[in-house]
């Protein structure tokens, strides 16, 4: 269903995540290889081909490699057991745990990492062929412009790869929280939806039989329990329409659990009009319990249960649709599907007195947009649920429910209970479980976004000593060294974040059919992401700068 856009999302994540850790080890093994300049321009003097060379450093990328890839499978062993505590409906997803254990998986992960082993062992050979040895062999630092140039260009690109995956879980956060707590035009507070079965099942697809006696006596004796203000019969989730085989109240199993039917104010019109409605099936008290405006006329009433009545009320976008001269009075004809038909229920094309206006709400939830809807009594059509609103929890309620049912109905049973926030959170699973992936992806992009940074800024303070002790002897202040390390750093992290922005707008177009109420120019998103990365930029070269402002003048020159 929705995963697979999701599935799509993580997987270019775990892209980024794999090429930040390749940059974050690239500029480590050129770091190295900077530090021992100087003992390959001897080797090269004393004429050292490249394969002795690579004889060198190749088995020690590759053993890296090895050891690497060892850690992670044993890693990956026990990541079915992690995910299933970490991301939300686990238990839904059959296999999690076997899919680790899987071999082609892990020689595709095996060669992975032993093929960017030895790409990342052949990096510093190309830093040796730019090597000017007489000026190599001068130099105390050993190394070149071009060598800082291109660990600068790597930890920026690590800077960059973090500010996407940042970006792209801002995003995703901001997108859940507005979906999950999107005004629907009614309080959803106190809500509990409750879902009934009969207590024995009979195989296979029922045939349709007359209703059950009257639920009134039910509907009355929970709105008398304390803590229940008030109940109502009804068809649909509010706020959702799912085409889900459900069973009916006091009926036997329908296919129906709501859904649009066209539409017409004049019956002769009805075979070919495109105009469709929504259809919900409630009882008395159901616009009362869900919160609903009356615009003008009538909610319905008992005699309209009792008698059958073909009545309706209809939401503020039906009666423009349908009649903006006004809509009470008006006869509204539907076109309903025989799987709908019940004894004495509503057949297609039969008239229905509109005799009120009801405000709208969003019925097909917080993403899509509403439907015009009509509402009919629960005795044209079979509903499905019972909705309450009441000040108790949901484990108190269960208890006061299954009494009740025994005492009025006892051929039904509880289904499923549960709050409508509860239900709003449940339907948001997709989302819940790609932005739970992404935040470990995240995390680790920073923490190896940070290590880059650290040990770029430790390795220049470190090839400059010399240079701080003379400014320090020539009267350059500590606070000066400080600011100018920090500096460089943030402005390394300006670049990777100015990057990775970019980067953002090209390729999270695929994020936007994952969004809710936020784009991807989304001004939180983008200061949050930024403030992170400033901050751990900041903190990620504070060692590297005290060190620098703590250089003592004669101990540096004592040691070049």
């Amino acid at each position: 269903g929705e995963a697979e856009r999701g599935f799509g999302l993580v997987c270019g994540a775990a892209g980024l995540l794999l090429l930040l850790a390749a940059t974050n080890v690239a500029a480590l093994f050129l770091n190295r290889a900077a530090r021992r300049s100087g003992d390959m321009a001897i080797r090269l003097s004393l004429g050292a081909g490249p394969r002795h060379l690579l004889a060198e450093t190749l088995p020690e990328s590759l053993g890296v490699a090895c050891v690497a890839a060892l850690l992670g499978l044993l890693m990956a062993s026990q990541m079915g057991g992690l995910l299933r505590a970490w991301l939300p409906g686990a238990d839904r997803l059959h296999g999690l745990g076997h899919a680790w254990a899987h071999p082609a998986v892990a020689l595709f992960a095996l060669g992975l990492v032993l093929g960017l082993g030895l790409i990342l062992g052949l990096m510093p050979l190309a830093q040796v062929r730019r090597l000017r040895l007489e000026a190599t062999l001068r130099a105390s630092a050993g190394t070149g412009r071009s060598s800082h140039r291109v660990r600068d260009g790597l930890v920026v690109a690590q800077l960059a790869f973090a500010t996407l995956l940042l970006f792209g879980v801002g995003l995703m956060g901001r997108s859940l929280f507005r979906l999950v707590n999107q005004p629907l035009g009614f309080d959803p507070k106190g809500l509990v939806l409750v879902e009934l079965e009969p207590r024995s099942l009979p195989q296979g697809v029922q045939e349709r039989r007359a209703p059950s006696p009257s639920p009134a006596p039910l509907l009355a004796a929970l709105a008398s329990r304390p803590g229940i203000q008030r109940v109502a019969l009804c068809g649909n989730i509010p706020g959702d329409w799912d085409g889900n085989l459900e069973l009916r109240w006091g009926f036997s199993a329908q296919n129906y659990s709501g859904g649009r039917v066209n539409a017409s104010r004049d019956l002769a019109s009805l075979e070919t009009s495109e105009r469709f409605l929504g259809v919900e099936s409630v009882s008395q008290g159901y616009l009362e319990t869900l919160g609903l405006a009356m615009r003008s006329g009538r909610t319905f009433t008992a005699e309209d249960v009792g008698a059958q009545r073909r009545v309706c009320v209809i939401d503020e976008a039906a009666a423009r649709a349908f009649f903006p001269e006004g809509a009470l009075g008006k006869r509204l004809h539907l076109g309903i599907w025989d799987d709908f038909v019940v004894e004495g229920g509503l057949k297609e094309g039969e008239p229905l007195e509109v005799v009120g206006v009801v405000a709208g709400y969003a019925n097909q939830g917080a993403e899509n947009p509403a439907v015009p809807s009509v509402y009919l009594p629960a005795t044209l059509m079979p509903p499905s649920r019972m909705l309450l609103r009441a000040s108790l929890g949901v484990k108190d309620l269960k208890p006061v429910l299954d009494q009740v049912l025994l005492e009025h109905f006892p051929d039904q049973r509880v289904r499923d209970l549960q709050t409508l926030h509860a239900y709003r959170w449940e339907r948001a699973l997709p989302r819940r479980q790609v932005l739970a992936l992404l935040l470990p992806f995240g995390s680790v992009a920073l923490l190896l976004a940070a290590l880059g940074l650290g040990t770029l800024m430790g390795s220049q303070v470190t090839q400059r000593t010399r240079e701080f002790g003379i400014r320090m002897a020539l009267g350059a202040t500590s606070g000066a060294l400080l600011y100018e390390v920090l500096a460089r750093a943030l402005l390394r992290a300006a670049l990777g974040i100015g990057a990775g922005m970019l980067l953002a707008f090209a390729l999270l177009r695929t994020l936007e059919s994952l969004l809710y109420g936020v784009g991807l120019g989304d001004p939180a998103a983008l200061a949050g992401a930024a403030s992170v990365l400033l901050a751990t930029a900041a903190l990620a070269a504070l060692l590297p700068a005290l060190r620098a402002a703590r250089v003592a003048p004669a101990e540096a020159l004592r040691s070049e």
